[in-house]
């Protein structure tokens, strides 16, 4: 619901918008080094919600600005921002659409220049995608871009384009990080039990996890039916496909302490019980007395804590000190519902005595991916700086010739950003994902949740002790240098032999050694070469996975009731 809540808002913030743009005063941060951001700028017909949000965003921007600057990261050197109105970018005539990347194209133009500001890449807020002329203007000049969600829980696909990363997991991505942890505590064949059936195809579990679901059980929380009843029926039903143990439960606490009393009565410590992150608190309570094994998997995206921005920086803004933001005047008054000046609008003249409720309190937009954006754009130039320039330079004439490649892959996605409040770092293109895993134990007459492992960057990691679970998992072991396979949407497994010059990245997935390796004697890494062939070997390889790729298509749209949709692309 927040999801399609969060949509509905955005649809409502861009319809109130019209075409009488209007020319703020300059909110732009002039700076040795540049981060462009696209925001969507009021204009001054523009109603309530819509100058809020832009308020709360162009304020992050600022605090952003502070925090970085404040730590001194390159000596001498100060960040500074250009801000593209995106309104004119979305809704703009064409004229519109160019004027706006005005200031971000003359800083272009001038950036091999002794002196001249250095543009790191754009920051863009993501809806259900990447603005296509945003796009269009990066790959043009070759700009990093990353994205921050406009939305709650965006969750768009990636753009086709290689300089692109974004600040914030999707749905897929979080999925991933489950089916990995899954698969390594052992359980890579399971059942899952949830309210309907259809929330699962949504999910689309059987296709995006590598793991075997090989049963799915809806359970029937309607009136009509006794809830204990139900679930000694769905611990019937678990019993007869006993050799998957695993049991993945998207239930409620209440729910899901009714069939642990089920299941206790049936077949006492049979099944691995598993949940996820929701309401830990109240299951903690209406599980105490039972001894059942359970795990709860507790995903931790990452996210850059934002108290010290509420409290230090929003909390502390008054209309006479923030002159800079040109409709935080406004948004105040609307806020404490009186009036700066004259007593027109609310009948009364502002004073303490209106503030008792803090400003930031009254603020709603999600910018803790956007703030972290700016911090990701400032260590990776100061990574490329120290890797580049002397310590007594500022922006070196070697880092301007950086081409766009380098520094995004080198130096951003190897960005990691940790203090009291936060751990951040990326998996891929995208943030990672923390995976605790947390079991319930018996400590003295009390059931308590102990975290016992924890998953990240596909590695589990256990966490002094011994992992008391149980293993559900497919009967087919594989040779080394064959991968598992499900067969069809059955869970019978097959072994499929890798191809030549590949390892195994984990039990289902084989990956390309690069240019110049070939497969340790395990399968499990790769080792260098001195023979010439194994360049040979990887030209042989990309012919082989497109003509394979082309067949897995022409099998799919032949019988695709019979085929799984292909996750490759053909060129």
């Amino acid at each position: 619901m927040a999801f399609v809540a969060g949509i509905i808002l955005f649809s409502l913030l861009f319809l109130s918008f019209n075409h009488n743009y209007v020319v703020c005063a300059d909110i732009d941060v002039s700076g040795d080094a540049i981060i462009g951001v696209t925001l969507p700028v009021p204009s001054e017909n523009n109603d309530f919600f819509f100058k809020r949000r832009f308020v709360h965003y162009l304020e992050a921007v600022y605090y952003a600005l502070n925090v970085i600057n404040s730590q001194n990261l390159i000596p001498g050197v100060l960040f500074g921002v250009s801000i593209i109105n995106s309104t004119e970018v979305e809704l703009g005539e064409k004229e519109d659409k160019i004027k706006a990347f005005g200031k971000i194209s003359k800083i272009i133009q001038n950036r091999n220049q002794p002196n001249a500001p250095f543009l790191c890449g754009l920051i863009d807020g993501v809806g259900d995608g990447v603005s296509p002329f945003v796009l269009d203007f990066v790959k043009e000049h070759r700009l990093p871009l990353l994205g921050y969600p406009l939305i709650p829980n965006a969750d768009s696909k990636n753009p086709d384009y290689s300089l692109y990363a974004q600040i914030f997991n999707t749905m897929d991505s979080r999925l991933k990080a489950l089916d990995s942890t899954l698969e390594q505590l052992g359980l890579n064949l399971i059942q899952t039990v949830i309210y309907t059936k259809e929330i699962l195809q949504v999910l689309q579990l059987q296709d995006k996890f590598n793991i075997c679901i090989a049963k799915t059980i809806a359970f029937n929380n309607t009136k009509g039916v006794r809830k204990e009843d139900e679930c000694i029926r769905i611990v019937d039903e678990l019993l007869t496909t006993s050799d998957a143990k695993g049991v993945m439960l998207f239930l409620s606490a209440g729910d899901i302490q009714c069939i642990l009393n089920a299941a206790q009565k049936k077949k006492k410590h049979y099944f691995q019980w598993i949940t996820v992150d929701y309401e830990i608190v109240t299951l903690l309570k209406s599980t105490a007395n039972i001894s059942e094994k359970l795990i709860i998997i507790q995903q931790k995206p990452s996210f850059y804590n934002t108290t010290d921005f509420n409290e230090n920086h929003l909390d502390k803004l008054r209309p006479e000190n923030n002159t800079r933001n040109p409709f935080f005047a406004e948004i105040w008054q609307s806020v404490y519902l009186c009036e700066l000046k004259h007593e027109t609008k609310y009948r009364s003249k502002c004073s303490e005595e209106f503030y008792r409720i803090k400003f930031s309190h009254e603020l709603y937009e999600q910018v803790s991916e956007f703030i972290f954006s700016f911090i990701v754009y400032a260590k990776a130039l100061r990574s490329a700086w120290q890797q580049n320039c002397n310590t007594d330079e500022k922006i070196c004439d070697k880092l301007r010739r950086m081409d766009a490649n380098t520094f995004f892959n080198e130096h951003i996605l190897n960005v990691t950003y940790k203090d009291a409040y936060n751990e951040i770092s990326f998996s891929g293109k995208e943030l990672s994902i923390i995976c605790i895993i947390k079991e319930f134990q018996k400590v003295d007459s009390q059931s308590e949740l102990v975290d016992v492992a924890k998953w990240q960057n596909n590695k589990l990691i256990t966490l002094g002790q011994d992992l008391n679970i149980s293993k559900s998992t497919c009967t087919t072991r594989c040779a080394k240098g064959f991968r598992q396979r499900k067969k069809s949407n059955h869970c019978r497994c097959v072994c499929d032999k890798c191809n030549v010059g590949e390892y195994l990245v984990n039990n289902y997935t084989c990956k390309a050694c690069e240019e110049g390796t070939i497969p340790n004697s395990d399968f499990n890494g790769c080792v260098k070469s001195d023979c010439q062939c194994s360049v040979e070997i990887q030209k042989l390889q990309k012919s082989n996975d497109e003509m394979k790729c082309r067949l897995m298509h022409f099998e799919y749209n032949l019988m695709p009731q019979k085929y799984k949709k292909p996750d490759c692309s053909i060129n």
